[in-house]
């Protein structure tokens, strides 16, 4: 999967100054943002520069993903973030994944999930987060690489489902591939209505529309219990690390990174390992088995300090692999086994000062998981690079790691450094990888 990391800067000109919400709006270091795809990231760079928080960012790079990575992140999915707020000076889990009913369908978690962070956190009009990904659908937009190989790897399911192929084939039957013009009328049309009424996604004529289209597809999905999907806010799992303190979603995957990452840093302390990648084999289990390629992630951080790490999935490349008539959505794969909850992004905060210092998430399950830690020891521990420690060998090269590393935390507004000097961006890779420095 391609990736895509960005330095965010913003240069002085002799034009009047931008108002809030239009591009330019921020000078100098305006934040990050690392995603698996292009031109979410690119969405991201707008809204920061724009005067948006780092929510405001990463609900505008997730709506891009939808169109643009539809097959880990389609709005019929769901995911975790972890969240630092520079004003509460506090982190809390996100946690927007439905839950399981056994013979039923996947309540969409992904917009009201968005909708929870950016109502929080956000600084900007709502409609201008979501703007991008429906202008992308609607005109069309160049497949990326990351999108080709995508639907590359899904043609055969694609060739399978009427719905599917009317979208993402040509009139040759053959899927996209990168730098063809694609389009997606009735996904626009579904982001239209999430940016003019958010809710009625869950409400009314459209969930009634949208659920009738799932059970067509062989997933039913209960009206009341998807108009009655909240999200929620959780306190974090956490364990301390020398100056810093280490937080992962509250679930048991993520208990179980904050336990692995006691074992393998000692708790209160710094510990040089020389033997990490057979470490983590030991402190990091399997998890429930699942499809590594149904989720991708991304991280965020804005010029105030604020930092948002997340990871969506589909349960399966491409959840069910049929579209909901009419809609523009793959509703994810029902996830009995539970594998959804093992997605852990991590922050790590300075309670002292209190500044945030790293935002990191991955895709591909308990092999993401490992590639994260050690990552972050690498940086941590071992005091390497962001972009070294994610490069060096790791126990399963398969998982895909998304980082930003800020050595002396974020308190850039009114500095004179440059990006590159306050914070450090990385994308993975071993996928298709490019950092820019504006």
């Amino acid at each position: 999967m391609a990736a895509l990391a960005l330095w965010l800067g913003a240069c002085g000109s002799d034009t009047p100054a931008p108002q809030e919400g239009t591009l330019g709006f921020i000078t100098g270091f305006i934040g990050g943002a690392v995603s698996d795809e292009p031109r979410a990231a690119l969405a991201a760079r707008d809204v920061l520069s724009a005067g948006g928080t780092a929510a405001d960012a990463a609900a505008a790079l997730y709506f891009t993903l939808a169109v643009t990575k539809p097959a880990q992140a389609g709005l019929g999915g769901g995911g975790v973030c972890e969240v630092y707020s520079w004003r509460s000076k506090q982190v809390e889990t996100l946690n927007f994944l439905p839950p399981i009913r056994p013979g039923e369908g996947v309540i969409p978690g992904n917009p009201r999930g968005m909708l929870a962070l950016q109502a929080k956190y956000g600084r900007l009009r709502w409609e201008l987060v979501v703007n991008t990904g429906e202008r992308l659908a609607r005109l069309g937009t160049t497949t990326s690489r990351s999108t080709a190989r995508d639907l590359a790897a899904a043609a055969p399911a694609i060739g399978a489902d009427a719905g599917l192929k009317a979208i993402f084939t040509g009139r040759d039957g053959a899927v996209p591939t990168e730098g063809t013009v694609l389009s997606q009328p009735d996904l626009a049309a579904t982001l239209s209505l999430i940016r003019r009424s958010p809710q009625e996604f869950y409400t009314g004529p459209f969930a009634r529309n949208f659920t009738e289209a799932a059970a067509e597809a062989g997933q039913r999905i209960d009206p009341e219990a998807m108009r009655n999907y909240a999200p929620t806010w959780e306190t974090p799992a956490s364990t301390p690390f020398g100056f810093y303190t280490m937080y992962f979603p509250a679930s048991a995957a993520g208990t179980m990174a904050a336990n692995a990452w006691r074992t393998l840093g000692t708790e209160g302390g710094y510990r040089k390992s020389s033997d990490q990648p057979a470490a983590l084999l030991a402190a990091v289990p399997g998890q429930a088995p699942g499809d590594p390629s149904a989720d991708t992630s991304f991280v965020v951080a804005d010029r105030d300090g604020s930092m948002v790490a997340c990871t969506v999935t589909m349960n399966r490349f491409f959840g069910v692999g049929r579209v909901a008539r009419g809609t523009g959505i793959v509703p994810a794969a029902p996830d009995p086994a539970g594998r959804a909850g093992g997605l852990t992004p991590m922050l790590s905060v300075n309670p002292a000062v209190p500044r945030p210092y790293f935002a990191g998430a991955a895709s591909g399950g308990v092999a993401g998981t490992r590639g994260l830690l050690a990552s972050a020891l690498g940086v941590f521990d071992l005091g390497r690079p962001l972009d070294v420690a994610m490069a060096a060998p790791r126990p399963d090269p398969t998982g895909l790691v998304n980082g930003i590393y800020c050595p002396r935390g974020i308190n850039a507004v009114g500095s004179n450094e440059t990006p590159e000097a306050i914070c450090q961006l990385a994308a993975d890779r071993r996928g298709f990888g490019l950092a820019q420095h504006d």
